[in-house]
């Protein structure tokens, strides 16, 4: 690729990741923004505010005595100091993405604070209120140079590359209870498309009159948009046919560390899990796949391929965009006569994941009538609609020591 266009798309991807919530979140991880002095107390005190910063003050800004007596004096809350001016604040956060952006690119660093990112998407739930600062234009303004340097550099190389068919596995993650393996369902999946589309696709219409209302409902439920589902409930007997459609991702490269699969540590809504088996697999033809590079190609695979899901996610997807209207998903049953396979790349999925990404009206010709939101996904997942897979070599258990930033803690387990 000539300099000129290599140049243009570096702009192009770092104005997109500063566009996205999960992009600008993974950026301000990787420059620890919010450790910047008096960042912790302009975050809005509100539902969504972020428990795992919230919680803890940066020590530098709390001395240490104060903070004793506050410990033994349990009758009088800790009091913060005064906050000091948002102006002086987002002069601290530039001069760290400065200096941040000034040396060459940590990858392991890097995978950490896409980690970071991944862990805090919630679809299902208000923007946590670290996102709400970096949304504001003085520090994505601030951000820029950070994301400038991270997509010209060696470590993003792959970002916006296609699926990559000879290094997929899937990763099973063991049971925290009694250590089974779930079992690998591969096929099946003719079966499980009516069953999801019968399911998902069952739901009333809602009215134009009716959408404020529901969006603000309290209600939640499925919040995902990947071919998940349906699921059986307790006591009923497994159904003959899988539960969702089988999930790939590839090996990744963490600084000197090599991780089995970065599902085992990119992945939304996890459950700390300490064990995992990843079994290779590698399709028996080659693959029709839809890659989603970004929230344009989102939006195409549901113009494409429509289904409204707007009773089952208004409530979730408008607590976590503002936005109020009709939603929708791809209709993985159609889908899947044209395509074997969806993946969404790393660029695909730190641009899109956090927006509400419109799609245009019912008839596809454009304005603001449905919506989508990229939720449930992983950077670099593949998902497999038609039976095509097979396992292609042997399985690995792979264990979850102490984590780190730098590896996640997952460490391939000796024979």
């Amino acid at each position: 690729m000539p300099d000129g266009e290599a140049r243009a798309g570096h702009d192009g991807l770092a104005e997109a990741l500063l566009a996205s919530p999960a992009g600008r979140r993974m950026l301000a991880h990787y420059a620890e923004v919010t450790s910047v002095p008096g960042w912790w107390q302009h975050r809005p005190d509100r539902p969504g505010t972020s428990t795992v910063f919230a919680v803890f003050v940066p020590t530098s800004e709390v001395d240490d005595a104060d903070v004793a007596d506050d410990v033994a004096d349990e009758g009088r809350p800790f009091v913060p100091p005064p906050p000091e001016p948002w102006p002086t604040i987002v002069e601290g956060v530039a001069r760290r993405c400065r200096d941040v952006a000034a040396q060459p690119v940590d990858q392991a660093r890097l995978c950490g604070a896409v980690a970071r990112s991944v862990d805090f998407t919630m679809p299902w739930q208000e923007v946590d209120a670290d996102d709400e600062l970096t949304a504001r234009a003085e520090v994505r303004a601030a951000l820029r140079p950070v994301a400038e340097v991270i997509v010209a550099s060696p470590a993003a190389e792959g970002w916006t590359r296609p699926l990559a068919v000879g290094d997929q596995r899937v990763t099973l993650f063991h049971d925290d209870q009694d250590g089974s393996v779930p079992a690998l369902a591969l096929s099946g999946l003719d079966a499980w498309a009516q069953a999801w589309h019968a399911a998902t696709a069952g739901a009333p219409s809602v009215s134009e009159d009716a959408l404020a209302e529901l969006a603000r409902s309290n209600e939640s439920g499925a919040w995902w948009s990947t071919p998940t589902g349906p699921f059986m409930c307790a006591g009923e007997e497994p159904p003959p046919h899988p539960t969702a459609a089988p999930r790939t991702t590839p090996s990744s490269r963490w600084g000197e560390h090599l991780l089995g699969a970065s599902e085992l540590a990119w992945i939304e809504d996890s459950f700390s899990w300490r064990e995992a088996t990843l079994v290779p697999v590698t399709p028996r033809r080659t693959p029709r796949v839809f890659e989603v590079t970004g929230p344009d190609a989102w939006a195409e695979l549901v113009r494409r391929f429509p289904l409204d899901v707007t009773l089952a996610r208004a409530p979730d997807w408008y607590r976590h965009t503002g936005r109020i209207g009709r939603w929708a998903v791809p209709d993985w049953r159609a889908a899947r006569q044209e395509y074997d396979a969806v993946h969404v790349t790393m660029a695909g999925y730190l641009t899109t994941v956090g927006l509400a990404v419109e799609v245009g009206d019912r008839d596809g010709d454009g304005g603001d009538g449905v919506a989508s939101v990229l939720a449930g996904w992983a950077p670099d997942l593949c998902v497999w609609l038609t039976d095509v897979l097979e396992e292609s070599g042997p399985r690995e258990r792979w264990v979850r020591g102490d984590v780190d930033d730098r590896d996640h803690g997952w460490r391939r387990a000796e024979a």
